[in-house]
């Protein structure tokens, strides 16, 4: 009970904003193919090879969840010219 008072806050969050679910099932079960491959993806080469992998996942995670085509997207950009100046 302790547990479920010091969380009220964090519990009741969905219902002041109507856009947010009472569970996580989709998050779930958008990271259930990392968990299943996880001890595939124990060895990178590096740490950085690790993070690149990390960011692309979770990328294409959050397309699949807006329902967004991560290659069609990655094209579009790559293509789109730079929305700030380049440094010099």
């Amino acid at each position: 009970m302790r547990c479920t008072l010091n969380q009220w806050n964090a519990l009741t969050r969905f219902l002041e904003e109507g856009g947010l679910e009472i569970d996580n099932r989709a998050t779930e079960g958008a990271n259930r193919d990392i968990a299943l491959g996880r001890n595939n993806w124990t060895f990178f080469g590096s740490d950085a090879g690790g993070r690149t992998t990390a960011v692309l996942r979770s990328f294409i995670a959050t397309c699949k969840r807006c329902g967004v085509e991560p290659c069609a997207w990655f094209q579009m950009c790559s293509l789109a010219p730079p929305l700030t100046p380049a440094l010099a």
